[in-house]
């Protein structure tokens, strides 16, 4: 008989141990609603929200998401090209004056207020994302996203540190 009551005295134990180490509720309510399905109501916040808090990135208005640029787009680039808008961390400042003109041989030159520069330019073609590199021959070469290339348009994207770079660019022509 003393066997059966430490039975029942060790399982009301662990009932109320087991009971005593319940989880929060995340459903609170469920209603009916009226095509008939039940809906649960969830808890505005829960402690994983405030956790870790996320930064929210901003991408600048201006620009659509880039697109693949194929071969067939890169002759587009052949000519000379005028800076027209120019933005920071999506805050858009004057232009400075610049002028690109792409050659077909690869070669490039880059005239702004401060000087002329040339070297060497190349195309990097991914499904995901186009690179354009310019390369004057020095330690500082010159690393951008084409977001946009089309007839009279041409949207390049680089990071300097922490600072992302959006210029506009229509032709000289």
């Amino acid at each position: 008989m003393k066997r059966h009551h430490h039975v029942w005295i060790s399982l009301i134990i662990v009932l109320i141990t087991l009971s005593a180490c319940q989880s929060i509720p995340v459903i609170e309510n469920i209603m009916d609603t009226p095509s008939g399905e039940d809906t649960a109501i969830l808890p505005d916040t829960t402690p994983f929200d405030e956790a870790y808090p996320l930064e929210d990135i901003v991408i600048p208005p201006s620009f659509e998401a880039a697109y693949p640029i194929t071969e067939e787009d890169l002759s587009k680039l052949l000519r000379a090209w005028t800076l027209v808008t120019y933005s920071e961390n999506g805050l858009q400042l004057q232009p400075e004056v610049k002028t690109l003109r792409f050659n077909a041989d690869g070669s490039y030159e880059m005239i702004t207020e401060t000087g002329q520069e040339s070297g060497n330019w190349t195309a990097r073609l991914l499904a995901v994302e186009s690179t354009l590199t310019l390369d004057p021959g020095t330690d500082e070469i010159l690393t951008f996203e084409i977001i946009d290339l089309e007839e009279a348009l041409l949207n390049l994207r680089s990071i300097r540190g922490e600072t992302q770079i959006d210029e506009g660019y229509q032709p000289a022509d």
